[in-house]
């Protein structure tokens, strides 16, 4: 995670060197670091946040598991279906041949 350090002192040497006067210079610097302070304070993730989102993770993971087995085994099932259909005609396609080749030497 990348983090800016404020540097509210330098920021006070630049606005009294630009005719700031000096207490409001350091009441611009404290209400600015305040800020920025509030907010990285959102945006920073707690532990408590990353331990939640790793449980969220890990129990999408299992459902995606979950789910793909169950997809693996009904293209598997899809694909035996479809092997066996092309088994059926082909034995068929044998047996036509089969007959078309004995009725040529029996007829021929």
């Amino acid at each position: 995670m990348s983090t800016t350090n404020f540097e509210s002192l330098e920021f006070v040497r630049t606005l009294v060197a630009a005719g700031v006067p000096p207490a409001q210079a350091e009441a611009m610097a404290r209400g600015l670091a305040k800020s920025f302070k509030t907010t990285l304070e959102g945006q920073i993730a707690m532990k408590a946040d990353v331990q939640a989102l790793s449980g969220d993770v890990q129990s999408l993971g299992g459902e995606i598991k979950t789910e793909l087995k169950a997809m693996r085994e009904e293209i598997q099932d899809q694909v035996q279906s479809e092997v066996r259909v092309l088994l059926t005609w082909q034995m068929f396609g044998l047996a036509l041949i089969a007959l078309i080749v004995i009725l040529a030497r029996v007829i021929g």
